[in-house]
């Protein structure tokens, strides 16, 4: 008896060595985690997502395929329930050291210095509502909480005795959105964003090759959906040029040289660097995003087990439409440069624009949105009967995100301006560099069985942010995340099973000083397109709050639940008639 003891300890203890050492060089290792899994399956949730070797029942299909063939033979359906609540804020001051644009505009007269930004709920996009295929509905959530939304669904098959089981899934990888109040500060950067992937269609199957050892495949078929809505503004040497010249020839006027030469006021009168000139909405999708899963599950021991998954790049051309509508300063500015004999060739050499119009409208194509491809393995440990112990690494490819880009179907007025300060995309084209990282980062999750039929979890994830320091923004202030989950399950012996979990991701307080974000606060005269809080110390902070469930059963119980409904409908008909 005690040479089983220690036959058994010495390899625990060889692969808790093993994991101990990833854990100490996580730091050395993890550049990143953007804003995914986090709303995939109840158990992953509690786990926080520690489950590649202890897959969470049908979701399986998206952590590990193989992890189907654990389910109960025969036909099995789930069906989850989740809900969330949002809270991202920040604070945009002005950096004493900094000057101003030109001597003239003191970054402390930026109305946005001492100001306060935070998102009042929920930006969500909704499938199937759009009128035409580039149509999407965005919908506003109050008090940042998003109402319940029965997902994922999953539902399976195996012959009694078989060794394949086959598979099908709908779920979200990737939910992220918000809205801002029109007047928030951080509009600028996003009065309403969303930026999600849910797939539709994960047909799966599994096989067991041996008693111990599954393997697992999934195809799956998602669609992409971005929205942006952002006014627009642009603090910036240029802009601080054409108010100053403005205001300078307010009412210089010399007869007829002025109308033929520069009319007055000099360019309109100008837009200040702390003027909105624009308003830009945006909604795009791809409606066909394949992508697959292959998984390997080997449980060589009732104590011990090994999983891994690779989930491909999935690609997402996405196409929609576009909207930038202009102010009346804006306006004003281009009709100047269209305005006399001498300006109106000049523009025209220099492709300014010269008609003004209160919008521009048409299709757009957007790339680089695309969700990278991500690999996940770990281990289950039961050091005793009642207790497992979870540990996966986590690698996800984000250093393939080198840039969005959004190409539109015409000359914009915005871009074309924009050239004279270094815009080197065109007139048609906005480019948004990104240059993410790879991550690698490590999470846990363990498991107590307190009774034969409650089993209570825990997990915790370390998501370091994807996103480079100095391409950092407002539209995905994604910071480093400490993703923390709780839960318990409940098995009953007739094949019921049920989850609950809560999930909280927090992150520290972030900063990005003025002038170091090429996206965000730069103040180099070539970087005015976009970054709409120059000479600002930007810093921020969020948390999400999830709360799930999910229930799997023996589909029988789906026709006896519906006869009982049914029932149910005829007698309450028998003692309330119905006219």
């Amino acid at each position: 008896m005690r040479l089983k003891t220690q036959t058994r300890t010495a390899p625990i203890l060889f692969i808790t060595a093993v994991v101990f050492l990833l854990c100490i060089n996580e730091n050395r290792l993890c550049h990143a985690a953007f804003f995914e899994n986090i709303a995939v399956h109840a158990k992953a949730i509690s786990l926080a997502n520690s489950c590649v070797a202890y897959p969470p029942g049908h979701m399986a299909i998206h952590y590990n395929p193989a992890g189907l063939s654990n389910l109960h033979a025969g036909k099995q359906l789930s069906l989850g329930l989740l809900t969330a609540d949002l809270s991202i804020e920040s604070s945009f001051n002005a950096d004493p050291d900094f000057d101003g644009w030109l001597d003239t505009f003191s970054n402390q007269d930026d109305p946005l210095d001492g100001t306060n930004s935070s998102v009042e709920g929920w930006h969500l996009y909704m499938p199937i509502l759009g009128e035409q295929d580039t149509d999407i509905i965005g919908v506003d959530t109050p008090a940042g909480f998003l109402p319940a939304a029965p997902f994922p669904l999953g539902l399976s098959y195996r012959e009694p005795g078989s060794r394949w089981t086959f598979g099908f899934g709908a779920y979200a990888p990737t939910v992220g959105g918000y809205y801002r109040s029109d007047a928030d500060p951080g509009r600028y950067n996003g009065r309403a964003v969303s930026m999600q992937q849910i797939t539709y269609a994960a047909p799966s199957v599994s096989y067991q090759l041996t008693d111990t050892l599954s393997l697992g495949l999934t195809v799956s078929l998602s669609q992409g959906a971005t929205q942006m809505d952002l006014d627009m503004r642009m603090p910036n040497d240029l802009m601080a040029l054409t108010k100053t010249l403005g205001d300078a020839t307010e009412g210089l006027t010399i007869p007829i040289v002025s109308q033929l030469t520069l009319p007055a006021p000099w360019f309109g009168g100008g837009i200040g660097p702390y003027e909105d000139f624009a308003n830009l909405n945006i909604k795009s999708r791809d409606d066909y995003c394949p992508g697959y899963n292959i998984g390997l599950l080997w449980e060589p021991k009732n104590w011990f087990s090994f999983g891994a998954n690779y989930q491909s790049k999935v690609r997402m051309e996405q196409q929609g439409t576009y909207k930038f509508s202009y102010n009346e300063n804006w306006q004003r500015m281009v009709n100047w440069f269209g305005s006399s004999v001498l300006l109106l060739p000049i523009s025209v050499m220099l492709d300014l624009p010269y008609n003004a119009t209160p919008y521009q409208a048409g299709n757009v194509y957007m790339d680089g949105f695309d969700a990278p491809q991500r690999v996940q393995m770990g281990v289950m440990l039961r050091p005793f009967k009642r207790l497992r112990l979870m540990c996966d690494a986590h690698w996800i490819d984000y250093s393939e995100t080198k840039k969005w880009t959004i190409q539109f179907d015409q000359n914009i007025q915005v871009l074309q301006l924009a050239k004279l300060v270094g815009h080197a995309d065109g007139s048609n084209r906005l480019t948004l560099t990104r240059d993410m990282e790879d991550e690698i980062h490590m999470s846990y999750g363990a498991e107590l069985q307190l009774l034969e039929w409650l089993f209570l979890r825990c997990g915790y994830e370390d998501r370091k942010t994807s996103v480079s320091r100095q391409y950092f923004d407002v539209i995905a202030p994604v910071p480093d995340l400490d993703f923390y989950g709780a839960g318990l399950g409940i098995k009953l012996k007739s094949g019921v099973e049920i989850d609950l979990s809560v999930g909280y991701l927090e992150s520290e307080r972030w900063y990005v000083p003025n002038n170091t974000s090429d996206n965000l606060n730069s103040t180099d005269f070539t970087d005015a397109v976009y970054n709409p809080y120059g000479g600002l110390d930007v810093s921020g902070e969020m948390d999400i709050t999830v709360v799930a469930a999910n229930v799997s059963m023996p589909f029988k119980y789906i026709y006896r639940i519906s006869n009982i409904l049914k029932d149910s409908l005829e007698k309450t008909k028998e003692l309330i008639p119905f006219h």
